[in-house]
């Protein structure tokens, strides 16, 4: 009894902390941030402010409303000899059919693009 209470609790929980659902823009390489962590900072200039909006299926009832908000920055770019540090904030809201079933968040990137030589560099982020 005890076991299969346990097995029980465990979907439930499961049940309760995955989600189903996963927000997608057809034109993914306009949201960076959330494609990659390390593409924070990648990009010509300091800063960088992107909205992305998505209308999918309205004629087939209510339609799936997806949008983002990012913004990144990054500092020490211009010193080309070694790297630069880059931060990303992204916030998302994503609401989907009849149902109403919603998916709000945001997301913390943190990059250091290192220069490897005049054309290319080497970025990790979290």
């Amino acid at each position: 009894m005890k076991k299969t209470t346990l097995i029980l609790a465990a979907i439930v929980a499961f049940a309760f902390s995955s989600k189903a659902q996963d927000m997608h823009f057809s034109q993914y390489t306009e949201t960076p941030l959330l494609v990659n962590p390390a593409l924070t900072g990648v990009f010509d200039g300091n800063h960088r402010v992107g909205l992305n909006y998505k209308n999918q299926w309205k004629n087939i009832g209510v339609a799936y409303n997806t949008y983002d908000l990012s913004y990144d920055i990054s500092f020490n770019k211009g010193n080309t000899s070694s790297g630069f540090l880059a931060l990303g904030v992204v916030f998302f809201n994503d609401v989907a059919g009849d149902m109403h079933f919603q998916t709000t968040g945001g997301i913390l990137n943190v990059a250091y693009q290192l220069h490897l030589n005049e054309f290319q560099i080497l970025g990790a982020g979290i």
